[in-house]
């Protein structure tokens, strides 16, 4: 009994801590109408992105979880994953080179890498509002590798 109350408070713990790195923070208020003016976005904020850690390497075929945090006004997400250097002596094709998932409307993305090629792969996001434009700045791209 004492050991199943331990995992249960440890599982609640880890659960609080990695919910909100998932993109399932709790509600905040929406910013006002006249700050998603066009004029408001021109200067919208940069993403800040939050998992995978830079650098981080994982298993070929592994589920790779993205996350950024999310950024007000913005709608949608376009989220760029692109093949940065492969293994020595690999011949790249374009469906190898880049997987571009756009319109992801929520602050994480999954996707699994069976069938991606070895190597190191970099992802970048940018906010959109609702009629897809993007606006603020692409968030600086991190890496992780594919082994």
């Amino acid at each position: 009994m004492a050991q199943r109350m331990f995992r249960y408070l440890v599982g609640s713990a880890l659960l609080a801590a990695v919910w909100p790195l998932l993109g399932h923070a709790t509600a905040t208020a929406a910013p006002s109408p006249a700050a998603c003016t066009a004029s408001g976005l021109a200067s919208g904020p940069k993403v800040t992105l939050v998992v995978p850690a830079n650098g981080v390497v994982k298993t070929l075929g592994a589920t790779i979880h993205f996350g950024w945090k999310a950024v007000p006004c913005a709608v949608w997400y376009d989220v760029e994953v692109w093949l940065q250097r492969g293994v020595a002596g690999q011949t790249l094709r374009g469906v190898d080179a880049t997987i571009t998932a756009q319109r992801v409307n929520m602050n994480t993305y999954i996707l699994p890498s069976a069938g991606w090629a070895k190597g190191v792969y970099a992802w970048q996001v940018i906010a959109a509002t609702a009629n897809g434009s993007v606006f603020g700045a692409w968030s600086s791209p991190r890496t992780f590798t594919l082994r």
